[in-house]
């Protein structure tokens, strides 16, 4: 009959709510979110009396409320309750530990997987591949210091900086280029790409244009010239204060002491050793092996080793005792 027909539909619409309602508000993360879920679902189960209130003629509502309700049967009690509210306090409780176990507790145990494979063990290195190589190589990360927040905070203020600009000529904390084709070529290019581009051993007359890098890489807060950064060349992250500042950093220099002096470190090594800096210099030098004293007495010497000691020791540490014998096998009996 009709009756059973829309009881049918009825009873379909209320397991429907039942079950997705239950997996919505089951996934709902937090509290204040959980309680607008609950009041939704709310108006959801009372659309149907808002819509009789706000559009059935009145005609209609006054016949409805002169029906006489039907009379309920007498139905058993269980301790002065009846069966149809010991049967749906059953069912909910019923409703409540499926829905706990099958939603609630399944999504605990995935995140509990999740931060397991994580977040379990060691945390506390990086590791990344050379793909010209495809050798993987890792470190043992540090912990936040005032060096690492501190190249943080340039990177936000860079950032921060292209925000609130008007005009990007005036941009200090970051290189703006002109077009998207240079910025993807220029993010990807190697330093030995970028030497290869040289033509002059000089220090790059628009070193001004990324002095507040070098200044947040050093910590030099005034360095406004090569010379003021000269004391980081040797560092081996410093390859684009090589690349800008060749001249002062010594890659036209023979007894410079630099390690880190081919292209690939930024020194442009083939163009300095043509120019005529680094030519006056050789033909100033005897070609000959400098005695000890000599050596001791050359700044160059010490640096060199100093910078050798430091990358070989950070390289390979299992071998730093090798490598500081090597050194001192150098600083006590010369060539």
């Amino acid at each position: 009959s009709m009756m059973f027909v829309l009881t049918m539909i009825r009873f379909g619409i209320v397991i429907w709510l039942l079950c997705s309602g239950c997996m919505w508000l089951a996934r709902t993360r937090a509290i204040d979110d959980l309680v607008l879920n609950a009041v939704a679902l709310t108006f959801i189960l009372d659309v149907d009396e808002l819509l009789y209130e706000a559009i059935s003629p009145m005609p209609v509502k006054t016949l409805y409320q002169g029906l006489s309700p039907l009379e309920k049967p007498e139905g058993r009690c269980w301790n002065h309750a009846g069966w149809p509210v010991v049967c749906n306090i059953v069912m909910s409780f019923t409703v409540c530990i499926m829905v706990l176990y099958f939603e609630v507790l399944t999504e605990f145990t995935m995140m509990e997987e999740m931060r397991a494979n994580m977040c379990s063990g060691r945390l506390d290195f990086v590791i990344d591949v050379n793909f010209q190589t495809n050798q993987l190589y890792s470190v043992q990360s540090v912990k936040a210091n005032k060096t690492v927040l501190s190249e943080m905070t340039y990177r936000r203020n860079a950032v921060r900086e292209l925000i609130d600009i008007n005009d990007t000529h005036n941009v200090k904390l970051s290189a703006f280029v002109g077009s998207l084709d240079t910025f993807e070529q220029v993010t990807v290019q190697t330093m030995y790409e970028k030497v290869g581009f040289s033509r002059f051993c000089v220090d790059n007359p628009i070193f001004s244009k990324f002095k507040e890098q070098f200044r947040s890489q050093t910590g030099i807060k005034n360095g406004s010239r090569c010379v003021d950064f000269k004391d980081h060349c040797g560092y081996q992250n410093m390859r684009d204060l090589r690349f800008m500042c060749a001249l002062t950093c010594g890659c036209a220099d023979p007894l410079s002491g630099l390690l880190f002096e081919g292209p690939a470190e930024g020194c442009p090594r083939d163009v300095c050793r043509r120019s005529p800096q680094y030519q006056r210099a050789l033909a100033t030098r005897e070609c000959r092996d400098l005695s000890l004293t000599e050596l001791h007495a050359t700044p160059a010497w010490a640096a060199y080793f100093k910078q050798y000691l430091q990358f070989y020791s950070n390289w390979i540490p299992e071998l730093a005792a090798s490598w500081n014998a090597t050194q001192t096998a150098f600083m006590t009996y010369g060539c």
